[in-house]
């Protein structure tokens, strides 16, 4: 490692050209400068340089998506690109960059690479073999890199999908490709890392070693890349990555002490802080290895800083690293770390860590995966406070900014960035900590915990990792830091759910023999810290999906001893009004705004008459706009329609309302779950009586994102 290690420091050591947002004078820009600032990898600067200019060719096209590719500017690629595609579809397909006489290729190579770090290996997988079919068709040996690049991209995502045959196929056919002395530096490359990557997916370690150690004249490029431009960007993300790897691959192989000095050859470092997508994934392995040596300490040191680099990025988007085939859950650390504290006996700090997780759990998936929270919020917000709307903007834009891949930018401006990131969330949280808490984690103590409890009621914690089930009671009176820990056994625990479910169901016996069965493992074994209080419980996983008043000790059901309240997490409390903070005014009732539900007419017209006061607005009356414009003086809002729960984009969610014009083809009458956000509401109660809106899903972290959060969000004392 000692040559790697002279290299990395050579090449930090050399970056001392800075670019920064806005350093760039706009200047018309040639074929020459494209390939110099391409072949420097100066993408910021080409990047901004082409983007300035109103009119771009088909290759000033292809290096703008090529730049901010590099960058991982998303938002900016994503149009790029389509512009790209209509710019192809003229008679002229060549491009300077990379000198291909047809770049049509790329364009789907750049989307599937995209689409591998923004997490939808579906879609990388169809792009990638669109690219594959063209080289099939029309490629050349001059261009078997690109092939080389879609086959790892393809072995990539097909491994994240859980399609190992698939992955190694792809892995079969790189490893056919010949490297001889007449290929380019881009092939050998390629080939080098598509085949490391692709073995790490797959938890070969011995084969991802094997490839990157093959590989004789990495150094020899390097130093020729040093010698040409006196300053190679490119290379600190392409160095990072595969020094990165080779530790991993060794940690995967028990070779401990080498791994060891890999990660801390990265940690030492100063440019792996600007790469948190790596950074955060060495902390990770760090701790692993600390906890093999038997330092508990230490891997709790590891473990903290992981976390602090995960909640410094909001979305779940990586840089290089999400092509970096072993793809660690963030969730896993979180987990790690509360296995660690309450082995340690320290139950308020592990509470301190659940509750840490679920929050990050909730921006990772309400991050928006083509862009981010804060644009699906900002227009619905932006109709009752535009300071609002522009703050979340600016904090957007201040995230994207420091996430992006600029390998030539400096530590100081790194720094300066991280403070503007800072800055713009303090700001939204001191304006709106309610929608700060969307886009950005907000630890919560022990301590703070405790007094959002009622006064009579004790919160009940769970964390599902692994065959573990974490469970900390926390409360006024439960010794000197308020908690007490349990560690319950997890094994089988999903499928008696499941099963507990299907049986209530078909209303079968079978029911109360499971209902007592999930009490015996999970409320038996803490029932003396629980006493007879009653209890706010905080499930995690597929808990989320079991209705714990049901439960039954053998003589009565849980909810005949202990009144119950349930939340996704304690911290949400924070931001939830009291009923008695709320307006009594009438109620709003909805039904059967779709016309093809009879019997939710009946159920809001007999509402209606139980209400005195109420709005009752029935089938075609029913439209968004008369929601939005009377729910704010609604003592009681009753929706009675159908619904639509969108799994893979919640923000998307929707309950089916009336089209406010009938002859717009556009308005389909949807509410959607950003729209929900942007209500103001002082109901004490919210009733959704239709199908899938109980519904969310279930992300590695727990979180159950519906319909539910939003209308709390939105000020509802509670929803049914």
């Amino acid at each position: 490692m000692a040559a790697t290690r002279l290299g990395l420091r050579a090449i930090v050591a050399a970056l001392t050209l800075t670019v920064s947002a806005g350093s760039v004078t706009a200047q018309p820009i040639n074929d020459r400068q494209i390939v110099e600032l391409a072949g420097q990898g100066r993408y910021e600067e080409l990047a901004q340089r082409l983007g300035s200019q109103t009119t771009l060719g088909v290759g000033e096209l292809h290096a703008l998506c090529h730049a901010l590719s590099r960058t991982k500017r998303y938002r900016a690629l994503l149009d790029c690109l389509d512009r790209f595609e209509a710019a192809l579809r003229g008679r002229n397909r060549a491009s300077i960059l990379f000198g291909l006489d047809d770049a049509s290729a790329t364009l789907p190579l750049m989307r599937a690479e995209a689409l591998v770090d923004l997490g939808q290996p579906e879609a990388a997988r169809a792009q990638a073999d669109k690219t594959l079919a063209w080289f099939e068709r029309e490629g050349s040996a001059g261009e078997r890199d690109i092939q080389v690049e879609a086959l790892a991209l393809l072995a990539l995502a097909a491994a994240r999908q859980g399609d190992d045959a698939k992955a190694q196929d792809a892995l079969v056919k790189i490893a056919a490709v010949k490297v001889d002395i007449s290929a380019g530096p881009n092939l050998a490359q390629a080939r080098t890392l598509g085949l490391a990557r692709g073995h790490l997916a797959l938890g070969q370690f011995a084969q991802a070693c094997a490839a990157l150690e093959a590989d004789r004249n990495f150094e020899f490029r390097r130093t020729v890349e040093l010698l040409l431009h006196g300053n190679p960007p490119n290379w600190v993300w392409q160095q990072l990555p595969r020094v990165y790897m080779l530790a991993k691959c060794r940690l995967g192989q028990s070779q401990t002490a080498a791994a060891k000095a890999g990660f801390d050859e990265l940690l030492a470092l100063p440019a792996l802080r600007q790469n948190s997508g790596i950074h955060w994934r060495v902390l990770q392995d760090r701790a692993a290895i600390a906890q093999v040596e038997g330092d508990r300490e230490g891997a709790t040191r590891w473990l903290r800083q992981a976390i602090d680099v995960i909640e410094a990025q909001r979305s779940s988007i990586d840089t290089e690293a999400a092509k970096i085939g072993f793809v660690a859950d963030k969730q896993v650390v979180y987990g790690t770390l509360v296995g660690l504290l309450l082995e340690q006996g320290q139950a308020a700090q592990a509470l301190e860590i659940v509750e840490r997780a679920k929050a990050r759990a909730l921006v990772d998936l309400l991050a928006d995966r083509f862009g981010t929270v804060s644009a699906k919020l900002s227009q619905p917000l932006a109709r009752g406070d535009a300071q609002l709307a522009a703050l979340l903007d600016k904090h957007r834009d201040a995230e994207e900014s420091l996430q992006a891949q600029v390998p030539s930018r400096s530590e100081a401006a790194w720094v300066q960035q991280r403070s503007s990131l800072l800055a713009a969330t303090a700001q939204l949280r001191q304006a709106a900590p309610e929608l700060a808490s969307l886009v950005s984690v907000q630890p919560a103590s022990a301590a703070e915990l405790v007094q959002l409890l009622d006064a009579d009621e004790v919160g009940l914690q769970y964390y599902l990792q692994g065959s573990r089930l974490y469970a900390v009671v926390f409360g006024k009176d439960l010794g000197k830091d308020g908690s007490r820990a349990f560690t319950l056994d997890a094994t089988g625990l999903v499928a008696d759910i499941r099963d507990f479910r299907a049986a209530i169901v078909a209303r079968n016996a079978q029911a109360l023999v499971l209902a007592q069965k999930l009490h015996k493992r999970l409320i038996a074994p803490l029932a003396s810290a629980l006493g007879s209080r009653a209890v706010l419980v905080l499930p995690h996983g597929a808990l989320h999906y079991l209705p714990f008043g049901a439960l039954h000790d053998g003589q009565r059901y849980w909810l005949e001893s202990h009144a119950l309240r349930q939340s996704t997490s304690a911290s949400a409390l924070r931001y939830l009004r009291s009923p008695a903070a709320n307006g009594g005014g009438p109620a709003l009732i909805l039904g059967n705004p779709t016309g093809d539900l009879p019997s939710a007419e009946a159920e809001a017209r007999k509402l209606g008459r139980l209400l005195p006061g109420s709005k009752v607005l029935i089938g075609a009356a029913a439209t968004p706009a008369a929601l939005i414009a009377a729910a704010p003086r609604a003592g009681t809002l009753h929706i009675a329609s159908h619904a639509v729960f969108e799994a893979r984009a919640p923000m998307d969610s929707r309950l089916m309302l009336a089209p406010t014009s009938a002859t717009a083809a556009a308005d389909s009458g949807a509410l959607r779950v950003a729209d929900i956000y942007g209500l103001n509401l002082t109901a004490q109660l919210v009733t959704l009586s239709a199908c899938e809106t109980g519904l969310g899903r279930i992300t590695d972290g727990g979180e159950v994102i519906g319909m539910t959060r939003g209308f709390l969000y939105a000020g509802a004392a509670s929803v049914v």
